[in-house]
């Protein structure tokens, strides 16, 4: 029974392990309450079983064994994978041994056994204890065949005819579970479940030594082991057996890759915002130096507008001087000689108001262009001075985010710790209170105990004293008894005549007595009524009155 509920244990792990490679990575099977699971996951669950090949082994008809003739002329014909030894009645020596040999068979003086030659699998479920206390299951195979079968059927027990190899099988079992647990014994958690070469090496060396017989100074390697050879042995996983110590030994690795996760994330997001910072400081330095282009482009053009002006002004000026030059010259022609003077003087003045005014216009052109050249400047270093404070800002709300992001991880690392802390600190406190109560309680048994004995033992005294106490109350009813039964008859009377006041009162009123004496016969009557008469006499004589007596 523990066999077959070992099988099905290791079927179903078996089972889910190839439902797992079926599926692929990253599939989750838990199926949640209230959750409707998807086509896929639908399809992915109902993947047909695949058995092992000790369930096919197991499955599997029994050999096929023909015997042909009749009577005492039969042969029984053997597989050709299949072992046989025939021995006959006389003979020492079997008659047939080998592998798929036919032979005759006399069934009054012959005897024979069929074994299968072919590859045997034994599955093995081993739940042991490691180094740490902890519940382990280890599930592993064993393969092996018959080597020397001269010796297997002498040492090994074949004789079931449905199933030959099935005692083999559970023994080979049985040293294999002993000798993962021994083994695992001796690893930590973290040893067997990183490390199964240990547990296959301790395993193959243990079962050869057995089926081979291959250590020295074991007692069957003198004997030649017992004819089977080890194919293989390998482990196909270990699991542990509490789920909480399982998601312990998982979560490190787990906050780990968070960890490194997070970290990458927080470096990814870093770089992108240094990058956006870069093009946006690219951006606005490109901005401001297009506007200082065009503002420069903008005074150049006025200022080459304005020099178009000024010319032409110039032009048109000379032209006008020249035309009055013209009509002074006329003027002077048709002027006398004294105004000739005159007319250069006002020549000279205006020419000095004209030099004048271009001197102006010159100057007010050039301030006009220093002015803008300036303006331009200015709002040239003021846009990199705002830009250099954005990009500055944000550089610095960067490194704010990142430390505030390096201080919430550390304390959620230690409000992990603390967590950890303080349910190591229950569990202790917990610990003490079962103690404390375990004390507590033992205190209180024993001072139970200690009241029941006491009890028991004043109940004890008691009785004693009871029985002391009657026994002494015996003593004295018995002396009194013999004091009793030792008086006199006078003393008898005297008694019951003290007792005779008493008895009176408790007596009804007598109105009349007579005595009537009838014959000489009934002399016991006549013997009662004497007595109490008597009585009454003595009481009377005593002063004491008895109701309705008359003294005769």
């Amino acid at each position: 029974m523990t066999d077959e509920i070992k099988k099905k244990a290791a079927r179903m792990v078996f089972q889910e392990q190839l439902m797992q490679n079926a599926i692929g990575q990253g599939v989750s099977h838990e199926i949640k309450p209230g959750v409707q699971q998807k086509p896929s996951e639908k399809l992915a669950m109902n993947i047909p079983e695949q058995k092992t090949s000790e369930e096919l082994q197991q499955e599997k008809a029994g050999m096929k064994i023909r015997e042909t003739g009749w009577l005492l002329w039969r042969t029984v014909v053997v597989p050709p994978n299949a072992y046989v030894v025939h021995t006959r009645r006389g003979q020492n020596k079997p008659v047939t041994l080998g592998l798929g040999q036919s032979f005759r068979y006399y069934p009054r003086i012959d005897s024979y056994l069929v074994v299968p030659a072919a590859l045997q699998t034994i599955g093995i479920v081993a739940q042991g204890v490691s180094k740490e206390k902890q519940g382990i299951s280890i599930l592993a195979y064993v393969q092996w065949l018959i080597s020397n079968f001269a010796i297997a059927y002498q040492r090994l027990d074949f004789s079931d005819p449905k199933d030959p190899m099935g005692i083999v099988n559970a023994q080979l079992r049985e040293q294999a579970e002993a000798a993962i647990k021994d083994k695992i014994s001796t690893m930590s958690v973290e040893e067997i479940l990183t490390d199964k070469a240990p547990i296959i090496e301790e395993l193959t060396q243990r079962m050869k030594a057995v089926a081979e017989g291959s250590i020295q100074g074991d007692r069957l390697s003198g004997m030649g082991g017992l004819g089977l050879h080890i194919v293989t042995v390998q482990i196909k996983e270990a699991y542990v057996c509490s789920q909480h110590l399982w998601e312990f030994l998982q979560t490190p690795f787990r906050n780990e890759k968070e960890r490194e996760a997070r970290l990458s994330r927080l470096r990814v997001e870093e770089e992108i915002k240094q990058q956006e910072l870069t093009n946006l400081k690219r951006i606005e330095s490109g901005q401001a130096q297009t506007e200082a282009d065009i503002a420069k482009f903008k005074a150049e053009k006025e200022s080459e507008s304005f020099e178009v002006v000024v010319k032409e002004r110039l032009k048109r000026q000379e032209k006008e001087s020249e035309e009055k030059q013209k009509m002074v010259a006329l003027y002077e022609q048709t002027e006398l000689q004294g105004r000739l003077s005159q007319k250069k003087l006002q020549e000279n003045e205006l020419q000095t108001k004209q030099e004048l005014e271009i001197l102006k216009i010159r100057q007010a052109q050039e301030f006009e262009l220093e002015k803008s050249k300036l303006e331009a400047q200015r709002y040239t270093e003021e846009k990199q001075i705002s830009v250099e404070s954005k990009i500055q800002a944000s550089l610095w709300d960067a490194k704010l985010e990142e430390e505030d992001l390096k201080n919430k991880l550390v304390c959620l690392e230690n409000q992990k710790t603390l967590q950890a802390r303080q349910h190591e600190v229950e569990q202790e406190k917990k610990k003490n209170d079962l103690a404390l109560e375990k004390l507590e309680l033992e205190h209180k048994i024993a001072a139970e105990d200690k009241e029941f004995q006491a009890a028991q033992l004043h109940e004890e005294q008691t009785n004693r004293l009871k029985n002391a106490n009657k026994e002494e109350e015996i003593k004295q009813q018995k002396l009194l008894q013999e004091i009793a039964n030792g008086l006199s008859s006078e003393y008898l009377v005297t008694k019951m005549i003290e007792t005779l006041p008493d008895l009176a009162k408790a007596l009804p009123e007598i109105k009349e007595l007579k005595t009537l004496q009838i014959s000489s016969e009934g002399k016991e009557s006549n013997l009662l009524f004497g007595s109490i008469s008597k009585i009454l006499a003595i009481a009377n004589a005593l002063g004491v009155k008895v109701p309705g007596y008359q003294e005769p």
